[in-house]
This record gives structure tokens, C-alpha cells and sequence, in this order.
């Protein structure tokens, strides 16, 4: 059971303050650094960060699939070509994982309604030049993720739902700085492969049981808001979930 700055068994992380690392509040910044130079976790740091890798995907992961279920209920040859590489198979993690189509239309959907577009930033550590622009050092630059992922140089035919794009022969040739649903470089989010199993796991045991269809409260075109740093359907994504069985 887990208390506030200790772990039973874990007395060997606790660590005496050191007066020049950095402290929020009570705790410290930064692991403890080792004779090899690597910098190690205390167990409240790795239970943390095991925190953030549920608490922040759990509004992403659930916006993320409703905008995928709407766009298969809207593209009803797509659900059923997944549903027909699917039917067979078993949930397990190397079966998910491999799952080619599958990873294509998720991907996608990330493409289409990218669930968090005003948190991409990354801070100008020295004078760049990007042009004529100069982008200052101490600056701020905010990537707008929904306007690059449907802009038609990038993207041909951009409003257009092409699990495609993403196949294994068209994949090569995507700019990789034009696709961002977690970011991108060194500091993309830390959670992107956990969020995408996650995702992906929901999404092949709901198509193998279910046949979705849009139904009298489904919005046609989706209104959408971002309230603060992830977009969401201002009504909700409704939809009817027939059983694969009755539709024999």
C-alpha cells in the first residue's frame, strides 16, 4: 500500500536532499545520478508517472474512439473490411499489434480528428532561422496540428477518410513532421504505444461483436468544440451497436 513518501520495501530509493538539485514544494526534481551517469526514479516518481500514463490518456483515448466510430458508421465499407480482417483472430497483443488494417484506419482517424490540437509547443533554446522568419531565443512556438493534418499539400483530398494513406506501400513516401496526434521528437507524448493498444484493443473487440450504424441522434457533420487543449464533439458521437450474431 502506497503512502506519502514511502513504499514498504523501498527504503533503499530514499535519498538524503542534496542542495543543488532543484525541489517543488516538497519533492525533488530530477532521479538520483549514478557513477554510469544515468539518472534513476524513486518509486513516487515511476508511480507518478504510471499515474500520467492513465490520467491523461483516459480523455484522448475515449475522444480518439468516438471520432474513430463515427467515421466508420460513415464510411461502412471501411467497418467491414476491418471487421473482415478481424473476425478470426484473437485478441492477444501480438494479434492486435499486427493487425495491419486495423493500425491503417486508427491511424488515420488520428489524421481526421486529431484529438488534441493546442498542446504541441516546444520552447526556442537559441535564435533559428525558419526563412525569412526568425524565431527568437525564449519563444514559444505552437504547432497547429489540426490545420497541418488537413492541409492539401500534405495531405491530398485532406477531408477525405483514406486508411490508405497509411498502408505499408504509401506510408514511406508521408512527411513525418506532417503527422502529430502525440506529438513529435524527442518530447512526443510518453504514453503514444500504451494509448494506441489501448485504442486499438477496444476497437477490435467492438467491431468483432458489433455492427454500428448511425441512429436518429447521430449529427451529420459532427460540431465541435476545444474547450481547452483537446477537441470534442460538441453533442457526443450516438450511434446503434447491432450484435454481430443477429445480423447471421
Amino acid at each position: 500500500m502506497w503512502r506519502k513518501n514511502k513504499l514498504k520495501g523501498s527504503k533503499k530509493n530514499k535519498r538524503p536532499y542534496n542542495s543543488g538539485e532543484k525541489r517543488l514544494g516538497n519533492r525533488k526534481l530530477g532521479g538520483e545520478r549514478h557513477e554510469s551517469g544515468s539518472t534513476g526514479l524513486t518509486d513516487e516518481e515511476i508511480i507518478a508517472n504510471a499515474y500520467i500514463f492513465l490520467l491523461a490518456g483516459y480523455e484522448t483515448t475515449a475522444t480518439a474512439l468516438a471520432f474513430t466510430f463515427y467515421l466508420l458508421i460513415k464510411h461502412p465499407e471501411i467497418q467491414e473490411r476491418l471487421y473482415r480482417e478481424i473476425e478470426n483472430a484473437d485478441d492477444s497483443y501480438s494479434s492486435v499489434q499486427n493487425h495491419q488494417y486495423l493500425d491503417q484506419v486508427f491511424s488515420e482517424s488520428l489524421r481526421y480528428y486529431p484529438p488534441v490540437t493546442g498542446f504541441v509547443s516546444r520552447l526556442c533554446s537559441e535564435d533559428h532561422q525558419v526563412g525569412s522568419v526568425t524565431i527568437p531565443k525564449g519563444a514559444t512556438v505552437l504547432a497547429p496540428v489540426w490545420d497541418i493534418h488537413h492541409d492539401p499539400e500534405l495531405w491530398p483530398d485532406p477531408w477525405k477518410f483514406d486508411p490508405e494513406r497509411f498502408s505499408p506501400e504509401n506510408k514511406k513516401n508521408i512527411n513525418s513532421t506532417a503527422y502529430m496526434p502525440f506529438g513529435i521528437g524527442k518530447r512526443n507524448c510518453i504514453g503514444a504505444r500504451f494509448a494506441q493498444l489501448e485504442a486499438k484493443l477496444a476497437i477490435f473487440r467492438l467491431v468483432k461483436q458489433f455492427k454500428f450504424e448511425a441512429c436518429e441522434k447521430t449529427d451529420d457533420p459532427l460540431h465541435l468544440i476545444c474547450p481547452t487543449v483537446i477537441i470534442n464533439p460538441v453533442n457526443g458521437v450516438y450511434l446503434r451497436a447491432i450484435p454481430r450474431t443477429a445480423t447471421l
